[in-house]
Parts: C-alpha cells; sequence; structure tokens
C-alpha cells in the first residue's frame, strides 16, 4: 500500500490560532510519513535547471501543499493565499502562530512562574497545563530542567488541602521525583478523594454534579437524620386526618390544617390570605397562578405532567449551586468574562457561561406560584439541578422519604417539593406559561430582522410618511449591530487617491507586472509581456518572454540597466503576489542588492496600480494601432513595443516638464523620424544582398523602432 494513502488529513487537527503546537506534531509527522519533510522544511530546494528533477519537485511540493492546506482553519488559509510552495506556506503559519517573540516569550514565563493549582482543581487537568507551559518555553528557546518544572508543580499545590501530600513527596529519593512520578501520584490522589467524597455521600444520583464545598458533608448528616425519622412515619399516624405516613405538622388536609394552626397560634390567621409565605429560597416574585390542591395519600400520583426531558428540574444532594441548561428561562443573566468549570462525579469538567435568575412555576403549599430562582448557572446542555446545599445555605431543612423531598422554611412552613420519579427526584416545577395577549414591544433589531434587514432609516420613514402600518415607530431604531448584515453586504472601501508624490529619483523604484499569457504567439514566439514603470519618471521598459520562467533574469537585467543609466541604486521594486515575481532565485537576489520588495495586497490590484494601469494603456495603444493599420494578431508585440517608445519619449503626470527619456538618459529625445505604425516602407537592398538585375529595394511595413538607437525601424 502507498505509504502516502495511509495517511488521512481528517485526523489531523485543524489549526485555529490556537492549537499550533499540537498541529505541528501532527503535520509533520504526516509530512514524514509521506517522505515530504524535507521539501516543507527547505531541506530540499527546487532544482534551478528544468528537467525531470524539477518536475519531480513540484509534484512532490504539490502533495505537501495538498496535505497542509485541509487542516487549516478558514481564517488560517487565509493566510497562505499569496504562497507559492508548501515551505513558503509553513514558514508563514510558523511565524503567525509560534511564541517565539518576545513579547510572548515573557508572557509564558510569566505564566509559569505564577502558576498556581486551584483547591477544587483537578490535579491531572493541572499538570496537563503545567506541562504545556513547559512545551511552550523550550520552543521559545526557554529550558527548565526536569527537577525545576516537577519542583513548581508541586509548590503550586493549594495548602492546607495538599500539605500531607507535599510532606509526602519530600520522602521521595530526588532521582525519583520525575514527571511521570508526579503525574502517578497525582493520579492516586484524585481516586483517593473521588473515594472519600462518595463514602461521605448516601443520597447522591449518579448524574449529580459534585459538590466543591466541604459544608455539604453537614447537609448530608441531616439527610440521615431525617431518613431514620421516615422509619417511624410509616407506623405512626397523624393527630389530624389519622392517616399514616406523616406527622400532624405536614398535614396538608386543608380545614383541618387550618384550624389546628389557627388555635395554636392565634395571631397567624389571616396571614395567608393577606400575604403568601415569602419563598426564600427563590426571591421576593411570586404569584398564584391557581389552586391545584392534594392530599399526602396522592403525593405519588399527582404529578402527571407532559413535560419534556430538558423541562424537568431535579432535587441534587451534590451540586453546591443552581444549574439549568435552558437559557430561554433566564429573565437576568451576566455572561463570564471566561467560562467557568464545573466539575462533575467522574472528575471532567463542564462549562458555565454564566448565571442569572430563572423564572419558573411551582408548585408550594397547593398553589402554583410564579417564582425566581436566583444565582442559577447556565451550562449549555445540562440537565435542571436544584441545589439541597443552596437551600441549606438559606436556613431551609430538608426532609426525604420514598415518596420524595421536602423544604421547609426556616420558620416551619412547606416550601418546595419532589416526588420521587423513575429513580430520581424530580422537582415539582414546571416552565413558565406565555400567553398570547401579554406581547411586550420588540425591540428595532428583531423587526430589523423581521424586514429582510432593511436600512432602518427605510422602515422609519415608510412609517413616518404613513405609507406603512402595523408597525409602532418608537420601536424603531438604529442604535444595534448586525453582524448578518457584515457577513452579507460587506463591501471593499474604495482606494483613496494619492494626495502626495513619493520623494524618489529616476531609477531608485520600479512598478512591475506582467500580462498574458496572449492567445497567439509573437513574431519572435513570445507569450507574455513584462512592463516596469520607473516611480519617478513614468519611463516605461517593456520586456517580451516565452514563458514565465524567464522573468527573473529580466527583472534582474532590468535592475542594473536602470542603474547604470541612471546612476541611482536601486532601492524599492513594488509587483503582485505572483510567482514570477515572488520565488526565492528574486529574494535571493534582492537580499544581496539591499532592495526593498513590496507586494500588492491579495485580491487588490489597486496596490500596483502603477504598473496594473500602464499595462492597460499599453494593450489599448496597441490595439488602436492595429486595428488602425489592420495587421495580422501576431504583431501585438511590435504594437505594444511602440506604443513604450512613443510614450518615453513625450511628457506625463510624473514628468510634465521633461520626458522621461531625458530624465533617464540625459538628452532630449527626437521625435521627426516616427511614421504611421503599419505603413508600407521601401528598404534598400545593399549591393552584396542582390544580382544585376534585382530590384533596389524590398516593399515592407513599418513595425517599430530600436528604442536603444535613434532613427532605427523595424520593418
Amino acid at each position: 500500500m502507498d505509504v502516502k494513502s495511509m495517511v488521512d488529513t481528517k485526523r489531523i487537527v485543524r489549526l485555529d490560532g490556537t492549537n499550533y503546537s499540537r498541529w505541528k506534531l501532527q503535520i509533520g509527522l504526516a509530512l514524514k510519513a509521506t517522505k515530504l519533510w524535507d521539501i516543507v522544511n527547505g531541506t530540499t530546494v527546487r532544482p534551478a535547471a528544468a528537467g525531470a528533477d524539477q518536475i519531480k519537485w513540484d509534484e512532490q511540493d504539490i502533495q505537501a501543499q495538498a496535505l497542509i492546506v485541509p487542516t487549516l482553519s478558514e481564517r488560517q488559509t487565509a493566510h497562505i493565499y499569496s504562497c507559492t510552495s508548501s515551505h513558503e506556506m509553513y514558514a508563514r503559519l510558523k511565524d503567525l502562530n509560534s511564541d517565539s517573540s518576545i513579547i510572548n516569550r515573557n508572557q509564558t514565563l510569566t505564566t509559569f512562574f505564577n502558576f498556581a493549582i486551584g483547591p477544587n482543581q483537578n490535579l491531572v487537568d493541572a499538570f496537563t497545563e503545567m506541562e504545556q507551559l513547559w512545551r511552550s518555553l523550550t520552543e521559545i528557546g526557554t529550558n527548565f530542567d526536569e527537577a525545576t518544572v516537577v519542583t513548581r508543580l508541586v509548590s503550586a499545590l493549594p495548602e492546607p488541602k495538599y500539605q500531607s501530600f507535599k510532606k509526602a513527596w519530600d520522602s521521595v529519593p530526588m532521582d525519583s521525583q520525575t514527571m511521570v512520578m508526579l503525574l502517578a501520584r497525582f493520579k492516586k490522589e484524585g481516586i483517593d478523594q473521588m473515594k472519600e467524597e462518595s463514602s461521605s455521600s448516601k443520597g447522591g444520583r449518579s448524574r449529580a454534579f459534585a459538590a466543591n464545598d466541604s459544608k455539604n458533608l453537614g447537609q448530608r448528616r441531616s439527610y440521615e437524620k431525617g431518613q431514620d425519622l421516615d422509619q417511624k412515619k410509616k407506623n405512626t399516624k397523624c393527630h389530624i386526618c389519622l392517616k399514616t405516613g406523616h406527622w400532624k405538622r405536614e398535614c396538608t388536609a386543608d380545614k383541618k390544617r387550618t384550624d389546628y394552626s389557627d388555635k395554636k397560634d392565634p395571631k397567624k390567621k389571616g396571614e395567608e390570605s393577606k400575604d403568601k409565605a415569602v419563598h426564600a429560597f427563590m426571591g421576593n416574585n411570586q404569584k398564584s397562578i391557581g389552586s391545584d390542591r392534594e392530599s399526602d395519600e396522592d403525593h405519588r400520583d399527582h404529578w402527571r405532567q407532559n413535560l419534556e426531558p430538558n423541562e424537568i428540574w431535579y432535587s441534587d444532594s451534590g451540586a453546591n449551586q443552581h444549574i439549568s441548561g435552558n437559557q430561554a428561562w433566564f429573565i437576568t443573566f451576566e455572561e463570564f468574562e471566561c467560562p467557568r468549570p464545573v466539575y462533575l462525579t467522574d472528575t471532567s469538567a463542564a462549562r458555565a457561561i454564566g448565571k442569572g435568575t430563572v423564572q419558573v412555576e411551582a408548585f408550594v403549599n397547593g398553589n402554583w406560584d410564579l417564582t425566581d430562582i436566583k444565582d442559577v448557572l447556565y451550562i449549555p446542555g445540562a440537565s435542571n439541578l436544584f441545589s439541597e446545599f443552596v437551600m441549606v445555605e438559606k436556613g431551609f431543612k430538608i426532609t426525604r422519604n420514598k415518596y420524595g423531598t421536602r423544604y421547609w422554611d426556616p420558620n416551619g412552613k412547606l416550601g418546595p417539593v419532589s416526588i420521587l420519579k423513575d429513580d430520581m427526584f424530580q422537582m415539582k416545577f414546571r416552565p413558565k406559561k406565555v400567553h398570547a395577549f401579554s406581547a411586550k414591544a420588540v425591540s428595532g433589531k428583531t423587526w430589523h430582522k423581521r424586514l429582510a434587514h432593511v436600512n432602518p432609516v427605510y422602515i422609519r420613514n415608510s412609517i413616518s410618511s404613513e405609507a406603512i402600518s402595523g408597525i409602532p415607530l418608537e420601536e424603531i431604531s438604529d442604535d444595534f449591530h448586525c453582524s448578518s448584515c457584515e457577513l452579507g453586504k460587506h463591501t471593499r472601501q474604495p482606494f483613496k487617491a494619492a494626495t502626495h508624490r513619493r520623494c524618489t529619483k529616476p531609477g531608485e523604484m520600479t512598478h512591475m507586472d506582467t500580462s498574458g499569457k496572449m492567445p497567439a504567439p509573437s513574431l519572435g514566439h513570445a507569450n507574455y509581456f513584462v512592463v516596469f514603470v520607473d516611480d519617478a519618471t513614468g519611463f516605461v521598459t517593456v520586456n517580451f518572454v516565452n514563458t514565465k520562467d524567464e522573468i527573473p533574469t529580466t527583472i534582474m537585467a532590468h535592475v542594473e540597466f536602470m542603474e547604470c543609466q541612471t546612476g541611482n541604486r536601486m532601492k524599492r521594486v513594488r509587483s503582485d503576489n505572483g510567482t514570477e515575481f515572488v520565488n526565492s532565485k528574486l529574494e535571493e537576489y534582492f537580499q544581496g542588492k539591499g532592495i526593498i520588495h513590496e507586494r500588492a495586497a491579495p485580491y487588490c490590484p489597486e496596490s500596483n496600480g502603477r504598473a496594473e494601469r500602464q499595462v492597460r494603456t499599453l494593450k489599448d495603444t496597441a490595439r488602436t494601432m492595429m486595428q488602425q493599420s489592420e495587421l495580422p494578431e501576431f504583431l501585438w508585440a511590435e504594437a505594444v513595443a511602440t506604443g513604450a517608445y512613443v510614450r518615453n519619449r513625450l511628457v506625463n503626470k510624473q514628468s510634465p516638464v521633461l520626458t522621461p527619456f531625458e530624465q533617464v538618459f540625459g538628452k532630449k529625445p527626437f521625435l521627426g523620424h516616427v511614421r504611421v505604425f503599419g505603413s508600407k516602407a521601401f528598404a534598400h537592398v545593399p549591393d552584396p544582398k542582390r544580382k544585376v538585375w534585382d530590384p533596389k529595394a524590398k516593399a515592407l511595413i513599418l513595425v517599430g523602432y530600436d528604442p536603444m538607437t535613434p532613427k532605427k525601424y523595424k520593418l
């Protein structure tokens, strides 16, 4: 089997700017497995001579590019559009993503020396984080030995929780204090902690979130005491309703319960009708939805709500905070700057995006009350957990039996309840009902989305002129940002006209561009022409080539020509990102000469506007002369050269007083010999070239002039 067919780029992590080290390892192994690594890292360079070796190198380079590109995210791909080889791609990605800069080095060192492990942080996760820091420092040239990293990790453990661990680690021989040994100790410490937590909790459930506070231990003890009392309830009759299964203070019989309470404390008579009991576990917002009394004997059969799985709330003894996975329920929400980890019983972690207040309907004392649950963490997709730990912190007492769980407020009044269903304690909560008649004002952004993302100004003008109805004017505003409009309507900003000229001298800066491939080869078998425009004078030089491989040699010859004629050294050249301009041969030449190579931005030909406009001008001029003279298409090179010849001998915007020819060569041009392009001309035949009675001249066609020899025609 071919080795290359065994490399699956889908298994390589996509480079997104945050995982460069991992991507670098995977793509490096893939390239080495396919024997393309030497091409990518620049060890094997492209052969200069055309032939089988050069063709083979090009094929391998394309294969390397085909391996690299699919492993990049869309943003990373945008950085390499102008790259012409796999080596250039890899170098560009390394420059953008590696942490080799001084700023990144200092930041990484600061993170290393300030590294600390949180009291509730998983030790294996902390070990992995430090290992990544160590690897990053090594890649940027800052090396720490293993003993230093081990010492930094152990010193980062928080006290007093890991004080005994530190003492035990000090007893380990120095030659055994390695990263491998420390990772094994961390794993064992994590397993021991999990055993301690599981042994101290008997009422937890398999899907409960792990508590992060030692105060849960006291809460669990209260559960055990309540569960012992439940056994007595089964054999004891209530003094009010004479039924078993509950105490008299828990009796929910309507009239008897009310009469008993009134007799016991007459001062409380009428309080319930005046003001509902304050639900301290939820907040101050409660509203009676309707009466739905139940008797204790029907406790198991009452809960028959048709709720979706993501609408059920569970009474959880392990969670130390309320948790919801449905953001639509939040009436207030505060998003965290950075997601916060919430650890599960299997030591894995979920990410909380923010917290806020959730509004639900809770069944309390026989009524469905609209109630707020405050300080609820939002974890996308998580189950809805009602924390018993939070309730205990608020002063509630919790009792549990085979039917469910009851929460008693500090005044001894019954609060929310749960029932045992499907081996889980489900809270008697349901989502808030949304009534169609309780519509609220629609935001301007919503109207903007409804009306096909039209400009809000047009919508507001339509309402003001009473051209439409049904939309309140006060709801239309433009004080919002629509990201969808940015993606769907974005346009490129126009390029501003240059307001000042560069202070360059003739020959110091050149603009370059290529045109072709032409439909028909020229008389000299050329398929392309290269235009050079001097920045200071506008002097135009045109060279014709058969293939683009000849262009680097042409550029180097032009640089030498301009430096010799003007006496000024070439300082800058500007071009697009074509491979004829961006290649190792020219890069080495420019570096040796000290010339700065300015490249146009990708997909922005305006960045190289001088050369682009000159190409267009020469093409228009040549096309016009060929149409006027009705000459065949293969004479396009002669027409282009004639256009450049004439324009160099006339003033222009860059040279309004002296012609470009005079500024480069130092003498005034003579144009008295110029004739119409394509006109009939007679060339004298020298005596050695003819016989006695042969014609002394030949009828030919004028197709240009020799740019370097005065008054010399091309026929």
